[in-house]
């Protein structure tokens, strides 16, 4: 997280090899302002919107897709989530974290009655696996 926003006040976007954006193409056709950044060794992210929704790709030097991410707006966020949270606070941000084109986790920020932020991760199976206070 913290080298994602470094490279965005630095500005240190790059370009991607032909093999890593004809991959991304394929699996993002209508993607709109696209920035890249190299995130590690050989990996590339992409952040980008879809559907007027921020995601966020990341892919190998050869153009695999690792993992991407997907911003939930409020009014997307599945209800079996949404219960899981009712008791407990208000559901601030929820980004859903795909692996192999199907939903691995997600990650909650959540905000409780007195006003302290939880970050849950939460398998696809609507089991918490992680709180963590922030």
């Amino acid at each position: 997280m913290d080298d994602f926003i470094l490279n965005i006040i630095k500005g240190r976007s790059v370009e991607p090899t032909s093999q890593v954006e004809k991959a991304f193409c394929n699996y993002f056709s209508s993607a709109v302002n696209i920035e890249w950044f190299i995130v590690k060794e050989s990996i590339y992210e992409a952040i980008f919107y879809l559907d007027n929704l921020e995601h966020i790709a990341h892919f190998n030097e050869t153009g695999n897709l690792i993992d991407y991410r997907v911003n939930l707006s409020l009014s997307d966020i599945p209800e079996n989530l949404t219960g899981i949270f009712k008791d407990k606070g208000e559901i601030m941000n929820v980004v859903a974290r795909f692996k192999e084109q199907a939903i691995s986790k997600y990650e909650v920020i959540m905000r409780d009655s007195q006003l302290t932020r939880h970050l849950f991760l939460i398998d696809a199976n609507f089991k918490i696996i992680k709180e963590t206070q922030l």
